[in-house]
């Protein structure tokens, strides 16, 4: 994709993106907390995104709006093993105060200290964080595992092609198992 020189104008570079500075400061809403919250498009995971041009072949991309406040506040890229860390907690501060540059043990350290850390599987030794952004609580999974089809369709008032569905989901969607729970929802014994 070729980009006109009037459109490129509009583009700011810092490291190796370009963004327009008037669209990134125009969605931003100050909060009592200090917080600077993102009103612009979000990820399915929270976090503010916001378009722009890959300096290297001049392409459009998306990237986090906390990445891109962090690359502008260094005045520089962000290299290779560098993260970029909410010390606030909240995915759609942009408030560069509240982002700072570190580690994957960085990261994990602030997350363990505002209490965000759960600890997840174990993959060859080494403990995986797992997102618990789940649509159900654990009861409810436990129970989708552990019901039968027509049980879960009373509960939910849906059909029992649904529960089925439902009860396939619980089993086999899920990454991690609540404790107590082993294989496709039977209790350790």
């Amino acid at each position: 994709m070729t980009f006109k020189k009037e459109t490129l104008a509009q583009y700011v570079k810092v490291g190796d993106v370009m963004y327009k500075p008037e669209y990134l400061n125009s969605h931003q809403e100050p909060q009592a907390t200090g917080c600077i919250h993102w009103t612009g498009g979000k990820h399915r995971q929270g976090y503010g995104m916001v378009g722009g041009i890959r300096v290297k072949g001049m392409h459009p991309i998306m990237q986090t709006v906390h990445r891109l406040v962090l690359k502008i506040k260094l005045g520089r890229g962000l290299k290779k093993g560098e993260n970029a860390i909410h010390t606030c907690s909240n995915p759609i501060c942009c408030n560069p105060d509240h982002i700072i540059v570190g580690d994957l043990s960085k990261r994990n350290e602030i997350m363990h200290a505002n209490g965000r850390w759960q600890p997840g599987p174990k993959v060859a030794g080494v403990v995986v964080k797992q997102n618990h952004k789940y649509k159900y609580s654990e009861e409810e999974i436990i129970f989708g595992r552990t019901a039968t089809s027509a049980e879960i369709a009373k509960r939910y008032k849906q059909s029992k092609t649904w529960a089925c569905q439902h009860r396939w989901a619980m089993r086999n969607g899920f990454a991690w198992l609540p404790e107590g729970y082993i294989g496709k929802g039977r209790k350790k014994k």
